[in-house]
């Protein structure tokens, strides 16, 4: 196999299945916080590291809702981890779904140290939750601060932190003309290479 095609082909339709059933579980359930036992998540990963993938497939089918009770917290983590596992027809490992749900885990460590802002962080442009953020000028604190550019990494939208600072609004076209020379050129470049990312992983689906 190329460097590009490390698992065969099966491996990365299953991926894209539970990625597509997260997505949907996540615009089902907008105000879902899954909450993992991160130390039993890995340690399952680690016990099937070894395994061939018919044993790994043996395992998600006969020992499922037991792994899963060992590794979810809550009822959502359960239902988002139950909505992964039937989109692959039982065949989801857990490495799978932990690269997948990294965002998810990342959020909620953020939210157990309070690094969490609080308040609807969806990207007017396609309603992704933006769950965590890079400070890119030298600033810093628990949220932005209100009027700092926000470019979405799902869909390169540009948006602007509210006055209240707990959520994103649209940016204006008249606004972002205002915004000084080199300001608009990075927010572009930025956009430019989310929007490149994106296609290049639609081309390897």
């Amino acid at each position: 196999m190329s460097e590009d095609h490390l698992f065969p082909p099966e491996y990365y339709e299953d991926v894209r299945r539970m990625d597509e059933a997260a997505r949907a579980w996540y615009k089902a359930h907008p105000f879902g916080e899954p909450r993992f036992r991160l130390g039993a998540f890995e340690a399952e990963i680690k016990r099937q590291a070894g395994r061939s993938e018919e044993d790994k497939v043996a395992i998600a089918a006969n020992h499922n809702e037991s792994i899963i009770e060992r590794i979810a917290v809550n009822e959502d983590a359960r239902s988002l981890l139950r909505a992964m596992d039937a989109a692959t027809d039982h065949r989801a490992t857990y490495m799978q779904a932990k690269v997948l749900l990294d965002a998810a885990i990342e959020s909620q460590i953020k939210r157990d140290s309070g690094q969490q802002p609080e308040g609807d962080w969806s990207c007017p442009a396609c309603n992704e939750v933006l769950d965590g953020y890079t400070v890119i000028d030298g600033g810093g604190g628990k949220a932005p601060p209100p009027g700092s550019i926000s470019i979405c990494a799902y869909c390169g939208g540009i948006s602007s932190v509210n006055a209240t600072q707990n959520g994103l609004r649209v940016l204006a076209e008249a606004e972002l003309r205002k915004l000084p020379t080199s300001v608009r050129k990075q927010i572009h470049a930025a956009r430019n290479a989310i929007r490149a990312r994106i296609e290049r992983e639609k081309s390897q689906l």
